[in-house]
């Protein structure tokens, strides 16, 4: 569940329940796999040389993920977006708010109310809080 879902009732679409499941598990098979990848020899190299724990982390696993976490931004983003559909053809966010999420907010905003300055302004705010 996220952020903004939190304070929602409990009558929102299965359908976005089933996405919420899937993200943190996709997420960390990235990430994980990519730390998988890294060649222990140059950790090795990099303590031998003096180099800290937070030194080997920010110098070289942090430029190691760098893919992997575009990937999960993006992987992430897709799946916010995808639940807009959903909850379009099903409830159309009713009833009242009890299944509108941020990406249907910012669809209302900018397509429904001609606010497009609102919407786009809504649309970074998702973006951010979906990583």
């Amino acid at each position: 569940m996220t952020v903004l879902e939190a304070g929602l009732p409990l009558a929102r679409s299965r359908a976005a329940d089933l996405v919420d499941l899937t993200k943190p598990r996709i997420t960390l098979m990235i990430l994980l796999t990519a730390l998988q990848s890294l060649d222990s020899e140059q950790l090795e190299a990099a303590e031998m040389d003096g180099a800290g724990a937070l030194s080997r982390f920010w110098h070289i696993v942090l430029p190691h993920l760098a893919r992997a976490i575009t990937v999960v931004i993006l992987i992430q983003t897709i799946f916010l977006l995808s639940v807009f559909a959903e909850i379009l053809v099903t409830t159309n966010g009713g009833p009242g708010y009890a299944t509108t999420n941020i990406t249907f907010l910012v669809y209302a905003q900018s397509l429904l109310q001609f606010d497009v300055g609102g919407g786009s302004a809504g649309g970074i705010v998702a973006v951010i809080l979906a990583n």
